[in-house]
């Protein structure tokens, strides 16, 4: 069985489906970094609720927040959609 090039509809679809953790992947500081942000929120008594308010949990929600994850289950029908053409072909 010879394996096809996958199209560009594809490839848009995976980029769709997937694109957003490659993105908050650059945005992420490093384990370094962030750790040492927790020890400094545990420090300074950041528990509880009054973590939510802590310098690691402001930056990930913000990344989260900005870089949101898509409707993976509607993506996912639609890129099955796809290769369903695909093999029709």
């Amino acid at each position: 069985m010879t394996m096809k090039t996958p199209s560009i509809e594809m490839l848009e679809k995976l980029n769709q489906l997937n694109g957003y953790k490659n993105e908050r992947k650059t945005q992420y500081p490093g384990v370094q970094e962030q750790l040492d942000m927790l020890w400094h929120d545990i420090d300074a008594g950041k528990f509880g609720e009054e973590a939510w308010t802590g310098r690691w949990y402001m930056l990930i929600k913000n990344i989260k927040e900005t870089t949101t994850k898509p409707d993976v289950a509607a993506l996912t029908a639609e890129l099955e959609e796809i290769i369903k053409k695909e093999q029709e072909k």
